[in-house]
């Protein structure tokens, strides 16, 4: 509750609660803070939380539609946190909002701030249930993805193979990647998993 605490580290601290599992316990926290401590961060803050909890959709979409003018990064955030707790609306609004504004950087199409994009638009296909639509987004780009990014394709494709989409080639990609380069095959769980997909494949 230091006053001195930038207001800008209030969305890294309702990220932590939400991270560790306790938002009950972060926006107790936030509304014992808000005598001390408001503005819009702390509104931003508190609505990330509110996200988080996975219950609040309305509440969430009605704070949103009265603010108008929201930036691209918290737009992203809500959209990715609503995603993550299922909350499809609030998702496509957010999304929506998103896309409507134009990029910091509208140069750099390929950079992290727009490969976050076209992360998010495909995150929101598989919601969907159209997986096929979100690895049409995602397979000019594959070698351009971070861990994580090359982690939720290989669950696009996953998706897109189990929904009986033509995607034996990349599957089999995966597959040879995951089970015949040392290190790549994570866990024994995984393997076993991997080992399953090649069986179904036909690798």
């Amino acid at each position: 509750r230091d006053p001195q605490v930038a207001d800008t580290f209030l969305r890294d601290l309702a990220g932590y609660f939400i991270q560790v599992k306790n938002v009950a316990g972060g926006l107790t926290f936030f509304e014992q803070l808000k005598n001390i401590r408001n503005g819009p961060r702390f509104e931003e803050a508190r609505l990330i939380l509110m996200v988080g909890s996975g219950v609040r959709q309305e509440a969430c979409m009605a704070w949103v539609s009265e603010r108008p003018s929201l930036s691209n990064d918290f737009l992203a955030d809500i959209a990715n946190r609503a995603l993550d707790t299922q909350q499809l609306k609030l998702a496509e609004m957010a999304v929506g909002r998103l896309m409507a504004q134009p990029m910091n950087d509208p140069m750099n199409l390929l950079g992290r701030e727009g490969l976050g994009r076209l992360l998010l638009l495909a995150r929101l296909d598989l919601a969907k249930g159209q997986a096929m639509a979100a690895l049409q987004r995602l397979k000019s780009v594959q070698f351009l993805l971070d861990e994580d990014g090359k982690r939720f394709y290989e669950e696009v494709v996953i998706a897109s193979w189990r929904s009986k989409q033509p995607v034996r080639t990349e599957m089999m990609g995966i597959l040879q990647s995951r089970l015949h380069t040392p290190g790549q095959g994570g866990d024994a769980e995984s393997r076993r998993q991997y080992g399953m997909l090649a069986l179904e494949v036909g690798e």
